[in-house]
């Protein structure tokens, strides 16, 4: 190890300290620069420190001198004089995903709001895949790495929300001892099985990951609502009574299904961060969460789009006409599709003596188009459009009780056909 380290080593005198950002009764946390890079600057006072801390630092070096992933902090060096030991990372201007989370407390006291909607958990989750790629990183080396510290404060944050996994002080190789004392700071997020000092494997990761998703997503502490008053209350409360967070009315049932498994009281009920990534559970949530109720449309986004959450129009509009079955030569759509009310839709219609009229239009999934009341199933939505008598589609209906008119088809040669979508009722 001493090999290794030594070259990593970097003088004191290419180390600028500019700015403290966190100071504990053991250690400080520095912006600075080192020879001329922004970095980010851990120091510890040697004569202050028990050797346990100098040891964990020590560990912290040498396990990231060992790693490069891009959802893993950079390892820049360290600095060892009489007086401190220092780690040099680089810098994540945008701070821990815990100092995210207090910044949204205090601005949803200030503005009254509560809690996290599902446009700022699309951001969450995708901060949280990145943390579900470092930690399968470290699961998979040639000797696999248990992290132990995984939580809020340990995710670091770039200027475009990109995620990266900090803090190894408390890392173990799989192939070590693997038992380790309670750490007070960290209790909430251990696993009951670490908790209670029996031997462990890399699935009490996992059991962090959801209490850390879960936290991510809340925007506040796990057990907050709990009112634990002590460390062995709430270790009881873990180990022995089995209490988890509570999973919030939003939460779409497989995020449920996520948390529940991540933080099973036994490790063999776990998914591995593997199987997470095969199944792109992270994925399909996000697109849960953006498509709560169209089950139809969460279909087609899961077959198409699943991982982005937008897309080009134009590449929009050939996979939609493609997935529903319409002949972009018969018909250009031109404008974008909204669905607030799964499968509904309305066509305006001039009749037989000039009057305006509102047709509905219900797609039930797989059988097809039907006009409500109707025995026929039509294959697209051209077919059923197709089987009025030519020339009936004009003009849009002016005034009706459907609140969002979206002109989404436009027939190339003859009548002009509009459609609108229902509100967020039934029709």
């Amino acid at each position: 190890m001493d090999t290794i380290l030594q070259q990593w080593k970097i003088s004191s005198d290419d180390i600028q300290l500019i700015e403290l950002i966190e100071s504990k009764s053991n250690s400080m946390v520095y912006r600075g620069l080192v020879r001329g890079q922004e970095a980010l600057i851990k120091r510890i006072d040697i004569e202050r420190v028990d050797d346990s801390l100098i040891l964990q630092m020590i560990n912290e070096a040498y396990i990231l001198s060992t790693l490069r992933n891009p959802n893993i902090v950079l390892f820049m060096g360290l600095c060892l004089t009489h007086q401190h030991l220092q780690i040099i990372t680089e810098y994540m201007p945008k701070g821990s995903f815990k100092q995210l989370i207090k910044q949204q407390q205090q601005q949803q006291a200030t503005s009254g709001g509560t809690g996290t909607n599902p446009l700022e958990a699309k951001l969450v989750l995708k901060i949280a895949n990145d943390v579900v790629l470092a930690m399968n990183w470290l699961h998979h080396q040639p000797e696999p790495i248990i992290h132990l510290n995984l939580k809020p404060n340990n995710i670091l944050l770039g200027n475009s929300f990109s995620a990266k996994l900090a803090d190894f002080r408390l890392c173990r190789l799989k192939t070590s001892e693997n038992t380790v004392g309670q750490a007070g700071s960290g209790v909430a997020y251990m696993a009951p099985e670490v908790l209670l000092n029996k031997p462990f494997d890399e699935r009490c990761d996992v059991y962090s990951f959801g209490i850390t998703l879960w936290e991510m997503l809340a925007g506040r502490d796990p057990y907050s609502d709990n009112h634990f008053t002590s460390y062995p209350q709430l270790i009881d409360a873990i180990t022995d009574k089995n209490i988890r967070p509570p999973l919030l009315t939003w939460f779409p049932p497989r995020l449920c299904e996520l948390l529940n498994n991540c933080w099973s009281a036994n490790p063999a009920d776990r998914p591995s961060f593997q199987s997470i990534i095969e199944h792109r559970l992270i994925d399909r949530i996000i697109v849960d969460l953006l498509v709560p109720v169209d089950l139809v449309a969460r279909e087609f986004w899961v077959n198409n789009f699943l991982g982005r959450t937008s897309v080009n129009w134009e590449l929009f509009i050939h996979r939609f006409a493609v997935y529903f079955g319409i002949d972009l030569n018969v018909y250009a759509l031109t404008t974008r599709i909204i669905t607030s009310d799964p499968g509904c839709y309305a066509v305006s219609y001039v009749g037989k003596a000039k009057e305006i009229n509102n047709c509905k239009v219900h797609y039930r999934h797989p059988d097809g188009y039907q006009f409500p009341g109707g025995s026929n199933y039509y294959p697209t939505f051209e077919k059923i459009l197709q089987s009025h008598p030519k020339g009936v589609f004009k003009i849009p209906i002016l005034e009706s009780k459907f609140n969002l008119i979206e002109n989404i088809l436009l027939q190339t040669e003859g009548p002009t056909i509009y459609t609108q979508l229902a509100p967020n009722r039934k029709v």
